[in-house]
C-alpha cells in the first residue's frame, strides 16, 4: 500500500512542484500557510486534501492534517513545529535545511544562505529528521559545492535549491520505492559540474 504523504510549504512551493513532476506523483495532503506567495502551479496538481492557514496553525490543527501520515516533508515552510507533533510523528517528518550544518553547525535556523554568503570554502544542503529541536535531528543526506564556483549571493540560492531537490528526488525515490533510476546529474546546475567531481552534486544513482 502507498505511503500517505503530506507536504508542507510557505513560500512559493516551486520545489515541490518541480519535485512532483519529476517523479510523476503528488503528495495526498498539501498544508499551505502563506497563499499569497504560492505559485499558480501549485493548484494544477489539484491535491486532493489542501489545508490553508492564514497564520501560524495550532499543534490541534497539525494534527488533524497530519492525520494517517507515513510520510511528512518540509518545503521552505517557515513554522517551528510543536513538539508533541515531532513526538508524535518521530521518525517521518523530513525537512531540507540550505547550510550545510555537517560542516558548520553556525549555520542552524533561519536564513544560513545569507550567513553563509562569502565566509565559507564550501556552500551545502542537508535533509535531516525532524524533532523538537531546530535543525537539531538526524542528518539523512547532505551535499556541497565549492564556494569559488558561486558567482553571486542570487546565483547561491539557485545553486542551492537546485542541491536540495536533488537531495529530495533521491530520498523521496527511495520512500515510495520507485523501479526507475533517477540520476543525479539531470539535476545539476549548468556550472559543468559533471566534469568536475571535486565542485559538488555528488555523483550518485538512486532506484
Amino acid at each position: 500500500m502507498d505511503k500517505r504523504w503530506v507536504a508542507c510549504i510557505s513560500q512559493t512551493g516551486s520545489e515541490l512542484y518541480e519535485l512532483c513532476e519529476r517523479m510523476m506523483r503528488k503528495p495526498d495532503v498539501l498544508i499551505i500557510t502563506n497563499e499569497s506567495k504560492v505559485i499558480p502551479e501549485i493548484w494544477d496538481l489539484e491535491i486532493d486534501s489542501i489545508f490553508v492557514f492564514k497564520k501560524r496553525p495550532t499543534a490541534e490543527q497539525l494534527f488533524a492534517a497530519f492525520s494517517g501520515a507515513d510520510l511528512i516533508t518540509l518545503h521552505g515552510y517557515l513554522y517551528i513545529l510543536p513538539a508533541e507533533l515531532c513526538n508524535a510523528y518521530g521518525g517521518k517528518i523530513f525537512n531540507g535545511h540550505p547550510g550545510l550544518v555537517t560542516k558548520y553547525p553556525e549555520l542552524k535556523g533561519k536564513d544560513p544562505q545569507v550567513r553563509a554568503w562569502d565566509k565559507y570554502d564550501s556552500y551545502g544542503c542537508i535533509l535531516h529528521e525532524v524533532t523538537a529541536g531546530v535543525d537539531e535531528g538526524p542528518i539523512i543526506d547532505s551535499d556541497e559545492i565549492r564556494a569559488e564556483l558561486v558567482k553571486d549571493l542570487d546565483d547561491l540560492f539557485i545553486v542551492l535549491k537546485k542541491l536540495s531537490i536533488n537531495l529530495w528526488l533521491g530520498f523521496l525515490c527511495k520512500q515510495f520505492e520507485e523501479e526507475r533510476i533517477y540520476e543525479a546529474s539531470a539535476m545539476r546546475n549548468p556550472l559543468n559540474w559533471q566534469n568536475d567531481p571535486n565542485a559538488g552534486a555528488k555523483s550518485a544513482e538512486y532506484s
